[in-house]
């Protein structure tokens, strides 16, 4: 109601918020909050993106969202890994394309 209205939603910790959400598979709320302006390149206390997040737990249609609302692909955490590296890890073949298909339409 509020958004409807003109307020601006901004979010203290949506790294934090953010990454819980794509942990729990919560599509809705991060469209919801991503629809209204929440960064989605917003960062947890490991430098995590919530794309890092949905390619470390293999969530394919969440990593879509993310990256079609903005979400960088070349986003490294604390420990130097980007959301690829962690899809590597994982395995799943869809989700890594994406996000090298990604990292290509970046290039050229």
């Amino acid at each position: 109601m509020l958004v409807e209205a003109g307020a601006f939603l901004d979010m203290d910790n949506a790294g934090n918020c953010l990454c819980m959400a794509v942990a729990k598979g919560d599509i809705e709320f991060l469209k919801r909050v991503l629809d209204n302006g929440v960064n989605p390149n917003s960062r947890n206390y490991d430098l995590r993106t919530p794309l890092h997040i949905a390619a470390a737990e293999g969530l394919y249609s969440i990593a879509k969202l993310i990256l079609e609302a903005g979400g960088s692909v070349s986003s490294k955490d604390r420990w130097g890994n980007t959301p690829l590296d962690e899809a590597r890890v994982g395995g799943s073949k869809k989700l890594i394309k994406i996000l090298e298909d990604a990292i290509s339409d970046k290039v050229a």
